[in-house]
């Protein structure tokens, strides 16, 4: 997903602007010759990128009756940023209601053409910028930014590697009340803004 705002180019010119070393000036006038002077200026706005994501396959044997960290479950991508600091904050938005049934896993896997809130297997994400001196995962409100400003990259390819992580965590299935048999999904989109 990308989010960019396109530079923006602009002429300014002008006979008298105040505190303006550049204002454009007026030829002389001449029968041989005239010359004048404009400014021309260039106003680059921040851009950032994100790449690299994967979609994530699990399965059953990986979530019955444990609170479950998938093994490699800390899925990379790059964040490329612009601008002086390369600052930009984060957003995960689900297409899947909110899970209300169990307070710290706000988000659902849900069953193929089922899409209610509590009708599938719940799970929480967490976040990390791994260019910040901070090895803590930070936990991801339900379709809200993260409060926090990230470092970006100021590499589109983040130099042949990821500078940021989520991690997906399942909350304990009893085997009790395993969802019926099916196949469970979410898109997730991530929404990245510079600073």
């Amino acid at each position: 997903m990308k989010y960019f705002n396109k530079a923006l180019l602009f002429l300014t010119a002008s006979f008298a602007v105040a505190h303006i070393a550049w204002a454009a000036s007026p030829g002389e006038y001449s029968q041989t010759q005239s010359t004048a002077t404009l400014g021309i200026s260039l106003g680059v706005n921040n851009e950032v990128m994100v790449s690299g994501l994967q979609d994530v396959t699990l399965s059953q044997q990986q979530i019955d009756g444990l609170t479950y960290i998938p093994e490699g479950a800390d899925y990379n991508f790059c964040v490329y940023s612009t601008g002086t600091l390369n600052d930009y904050t984060i957003q995960f938005t689900s297409a899947n209601p909110q899970s209300t049934t169990s307070p710290g896993y706000p988000f659902s896997l849900s069953h193929v053409g089922v899409q209610r809130a509590g009708a599938g297997v719940v799970y929480s994400l967490e976040f990390h910028d791994s260019l910040d001196q901070s090895t803590q995962f930070d936990t991801v409100p339900y379709n809200a930014p993260l409060p926090h400003i990230y470092k970006g990259s100021n590499s589109q390819t983040c130099n042949g590697g990821q500078n940021a992580q989520f991690r997906i965590t399942f909350k304990n299935l009893d085997q009790a009340i395993l969802p019926p048999a099916g196949t469970y999904s979410d898109t997730v989109s991530v929404l990245v803004k510079p600073v």
